[in-house]
């Protein structure tokens, strides 16, 4: 959050990147430049009316921070749909 203010910003432009298999119902791959110049990347996967969103930044590469932020998305969603919670039926 920018300001507190309910919109979400990169500062650095962004490649969305097609991926597929995702644990959710759709999903999207967002590659960009973190301070520093780490690699960054940000995942988000909606399950039900639920929106699950995660940022990775590694100095390993683009590659490692894709593999994060994927990984930790994953499993966030994974998690929410073993809850059987109707919000993400």
């Amino acid at each position: 959050m920018v300001e507190n203010d309910g919109q979400c910003r990169w500062t650095e432009p962004v490649t969305q990147v097609p991926a597929s298999g995702w644990v959710g119902e759709e999903g999207l791959l967002l590659e960009g430049r973190a301070l520093w110049g780490a690699s960054t990347a940000m995942v988000v996967q909606r399950v039900g009316d639920v929106l699950v969103g995660v940022t990775a930044h590694s100095e390993g590469g683009q590659d490692a921070a894709d593999a994060e932020a994927r990984r930790v998305a994953d499993l966030v969603t994974q998690k929410l749909l073993d809850t059987g919670l109707e919000a993400v039926r």
